[in-house]
């Protein structure tokens, strides 16, 4: 149904292309693990080889939600925050093989104290799914992420927007998983080395400068961490502007994942025909903060794409960003 976006995605990876994929392919799963156990491969496929990682990132993906652009396959993950309520009908609990990159970003962020929750969701096809529980995160990394994020990209979250905050905090743990994934990626790592990133504030005291004076165009200050291109090509597709954040500090941290912003509808709904008659309405309606996370991920994706053209249109105006491609339904 959205065969455009796939076609698109395709071509994006050709032109991010870096490198050439040596990976060896993901071969028949095991119980009790999600994907595949590599050692037991004898005859590799060329096509799988090849096939790019891909992340999906939603903010119901464990809610049967009916607008996902899903592709199958063992190397498209799904990733989403954890939900009490619907993860044990939804989710079949399941680690990644030891070997391989995913189960080695996995347990690297949970012994940075992440709790994160892995497995095949229970729908068609079973796709993997990766969820993290963002309550748990809240007292231990909260405060310090949303003080980060204000400082970093002028971006204020107030104390009474529970959502949003931990929309913040979702952002991080995803964004730091994925760079932990990247990093183990490269070839280098395979030699055991366990790099620190040296993102996560409990862990270092790494500043990110921020050159933001106004709030209405959010920073995209690149890092001072250099990165060598990784052994896979790794696309990321981030939904709306709950999901945002992880998306901005992945371009933030000089990351080489290519970068996919996906506007299904903005949080600030109206026909405007000026930005800064938007910015005005977002400060009337008390939504500024969030209408500045999907400004920020809009502008600094490598790809922008509305759903529609009704909202790539007001996309061009409120956002002042071009879409890459509209995306309809077939």
């Amino acid at each position: 149904m959205f065969r455009k976006l796939k076609d698109y995605v395709s071509k994006i990876l050709c032109w991010f292309r870096l490198y050439e994929v040596n990976r060896t392919p993901d071969n028949d799963a095991e119980k009790g693990q999600v994907g595949v156990n590599r050692e037991e491969s004898t005859t590799p496929d060329e096509d799988n080889v090849k096939e790019p990682w891909t992340f999906e990132i939603l903010w119901d993906v464990v809610a049967n939600v009916a607008d996902l652009f899903t592709i199958n396959g063992e190397k498209n993950i799904l990733i989403g925050r954890y939900r009490p309520d619907k993860a044990a009908d939804e989710i079949l609990h399941a680690e990644f093989p030891r070997d391989s990159p995913l189960a080695v970003a996995v347990e690297a962020v949970r012994d940075k104290g992440f709790k994160v929750i892995t497995g095949k969701w229970l729908i068609r096809d079973r796709p993997p799914a990766i969820v993290f529980h963002v309550e748990s995160a809240r007292d231990m990394f909260g405060d310090r992420y949303l003080e980060m994020f204000k400082k970093d990209h002028m971006i204020d979250i107030p104390a009474d927007d529970e959502e949003a905050r931990d929309a913040v905090i979702f952002g991080y743990m995803v964004a730091e998983f994925l760079t932990e994934f990247e990093l183990r990626c490269r070839p280098e790592s395979s030699n055991g080395s366990n790099p620190t990133t040296g993102l996560n504030p409990s862990l270092s005291d790494t500043k990110q400068p921020s050159h933001q004076d106004e709030p209405t165009e959010p920073s995209i200050v690149p890092s001072d961490i250099e990165r060598e291109p990784s052994g896979n090509e790794i696309c990321t597709q981030f939904h709306d502007w709950k999901c945002a954040v992880g998306l901005v500090l992945l371009r933030q941290w000089s990351s080489r994942i290519t970068t996919i912003f996906t506007l299904k509808t903005s949080c600030l709904e109206g026909d405007f025909h000026s930005q800064e008659r938007a910015h005005e309405e977002a400060r009337r309606r008390g939504i500024f903060h969030r209408f500045s996370m999907e400004l920020a991920a809009a502008l600094a994706s490598n790809i922008f794409t509305p759903i529609s053209e009704t909202v790539a249109e007001q996309a061009e105006v409120v956002l002042g960003k071009h879409p890459d491609c509209v995306i309809t339904q077939d």
